[in-house]
């Protein structure tokens, strides 16, 4: 369903109305649910209604790009404008109107598959790399990407913070600097291995320039990315040119039942082919142990393996092992830093209570007897920090750390007894117990308050009037996340 306020702009009305009618001749045309769900994902950036068990295919095989309507799409349709229209630099001024043309027709897309943020961003940076791909300037096309983030950073510069602005920018920076490198070093007899030549190391170039920030956000590689993407992408560039003859054809009410039957076995073809790529599990790495350094690290060995292959310089080669001695350091000093780590944690989950006491790679997770964390999300986390051994264990009433930072957990029963001669830092309320909290903070004189998931709205927002009076920090996991208590 899509909402649109009264005084919205009467073009984006005009964008959701038009979906709305490509989607409905769609599924007058003879395409399966599942097909119209797909294109609708594919061409119109409508992916809500995909069925779960297939976008996780796409997950697990590395090519879950393609689902969101951002760089890549507009990269597709900008070179099958610039295909087509490439008889027009034959005329004179042609180029120019050719860019002028493309250009437009990028920014409809845009406008059709709704301005999601990303779209914005990847018809902007196309609209100044255009430039330099139309009129064959290397140097020109490095500037306009460039400059097309600058402008953006202008408009936006939270924008920076966006993993899919970084990602687009290095993405398109790999493919630019690594392909023509790559590409006079090697020489492909025939037209289609020559083609598919391409296909692959602009995957590759691509996968490249995103590697290590893809790692350090989603820590997760899936091995067989070059063989999905060597098969997807070049699927994706017929799926995408054919899509739009079948949109146009359904939405003039053009009927011709062997070209929509043609399009939905190619998409059914195209999940056939996802699904048995997804279907090798083991081939996908997950819960990488990978930092902020040691990100930057390995970009800076990219970038020297860039230099040396270009340049082919002794000094290059140098700083490249360096680099990856840097690299190796800076694996080893957080390894071993990792190892050492002491920390109890309060997590936030909806009607529970779990605490996570973290030493090393061994994690102790107390939850409450009814509850069980098995298949939980919550300690995927953990194990990207190298978390390899779980216990579990019933949840207590009293935690005690070596160097005497001790939390006090007050659940249903309302009892809060300490052990004689001990004293709490901070208190945990869990289960909505009925107390008087001024008597408690009274008594105990915590450090902290913490409120957990497990508890009523109304509780909380008592206890938060209450500590705000007896200036006792208050710390509620719903908003703030999890507590961090480091010994």
């Amino acid at each position: 369903m899509n909402v649109i306020a009264k005084g919205s702009p009467s073009l984006k009305k005009m964008a959701v109305g038009l979906r709305q009618e490509i989607i409905k001749n769609l599924n007058q045309k003879g395409l399966s649910k599942t097909q119209v769900n797909l294109t609708s994902a594919l061409l119109l950036g409508q992916k809500k209604e995909l069925d779960p068990e297939i976008y996780n295919d796409f997950s697990s095989a590395g090519v879950i790009h393609i689902l969101a309507v951002s760089g890549l799409h507009v990269g597709i349709v900008l070179m099958i404008l610039n295909f087509i229209l490439n008889p027009l630099e034959q005329v004179r001024g042609g180029k120019y109107f050719k860019y002028t043309l493309s250009v437009l027709c990028i920014w409809f897309f845009a406008l059709l598959v709704g301005f999601s943020p990303s779209v914005i961003r990847a018809a902007t940076m196309f609209t100044f790399l255009n430039a330099g791909l139309i009129f064959k300037r290397k140097a020109s096309t490095i500037n306009m990407l460039c400059l097309s983030a600058l402008v953006m950073l202008i408009y936006n510069p939270y924008l920076i913070f966006s993993v899919g602005f970084q990602m687009s920018y290095l993405a398109v920076l790999g493919i630019i600097s690594f392909q023509p490198l790559i590409k006079r070093k090697f020489y492909i007899k025939g037209w289609l291995s020559r083609k598919l030549f391409d296909v692959l190391l602009v995957s590759f170039c691509a996968q490249l320039g995103v590697l290590p920030l893809s790692i350090f956000y989603f820590h997760q590689f899936p091995c067989l990315f070059l063989v999905a993407n060597l098969l997807i992408i070049p699927w994706l560039f017929i799926l995408i040119g054919f899509g739009i003859v079948v949109i146009t054809a359904s939405f003039i009410n053009f009927d011709f039942a062997l070209l929509y039957e043609l399009y939905g076995r190619t998409l059914d073809f195209l999940l056939l082919v996802i699904h048995e790529i997804a279907s090798y599990k083991k081939l996908i790495f997950k819960n990488i142990y990978f930092t902020k350094e040691m990100m930057i690290s390995l970009y800076i060995i990219i970038f020297f393996s860039f230099l040396f292959f270009k340049y082919q310089q002794k000094g290059f080669v140098f700083s490249l092992l360096i680099s990856v001695l840097l690299f190796q350091c800076i694996y080893i000093y957080d390894f071993y830093q990792i190892n050492q780590q002491q920390k109890l944690f309060v997590l936030h989950k909806n009607r529970k209570s779990i605490i996570v006491d973290k030493t090393g790679n061994h994690l102790k997770v107390f939850i409450d007897p009814y509850h069980s964390i098995q298949n939980s999300s919550l300690l995927e986390n953990f194990k990207t920090q190298l978390a390899s051994e779980i216990d579990t264990f019933q949840l207590k009433n009293f935690h005690q750390t070596p160097i005497g930072k001790n939390l006090l957990i007050i659940d249903s029963l309302g009892i809060w007894q300490l052990p004689k001669g001990i004293h709490a830092n901070y208190v945990l309320l869990s289960n909505s117990p009925k107390i008087n909290l001024e008597k408690v903070l009274l008594e105990i004189k915590p450090q902290h308050v913490i409120v957990d998931g497990s508890n009523y709205f109304s509780y909380v927002e008592r206890w938060r009037i209450t500590c705000r009076k007896k200036k006792v920090p208050f710390h509620y996991t719903r908003e703030k996340g999890a507590f961090v208590i480091d010994y």
